[in-house]
């Protein structure tokens, strides 16, 4: 999965952090762990600017917060305990 991930930020860039960010947010648990170190590993390298990638992670972060947010709002308290106690 690590390599998957790395792959993923080395091919797509900016964009790779800001999807990362914003899926983990979004209750998909994806290694930011792995992927943030990678992204200033490629700003050390000079592939990425730093502070694009703090700017990419943050707004990744927010925006996927964002998202849960509404899907909460929207699909109401029972919709989502009812799903969770099927599980």
């Amino acid at each position: 999965m690590i390599e998957n991930l790395t792959s993923f930020v080395s091919s797509f860039g900016y964009i790779g952090v800001f999807l990362v960010m914003m899926l983990n947010s979004d209750f998909i648990p994806l290694l930011t762990e792995a992927t943030l170190p990678f992204a200033g590993f490629l700003a050390s390298q000079g592939k990425l600017i730093i502070l694009l990638v703090i700017l990419a992670s943050v707004l990744g972060d927010f925006v996927g917060g964002i998202i849960a947010y509404y899907i909460g709002y929207f699909l109401e308290e029972t919709v989502i305990v009812s799903a969770i106690k099927r599980i």
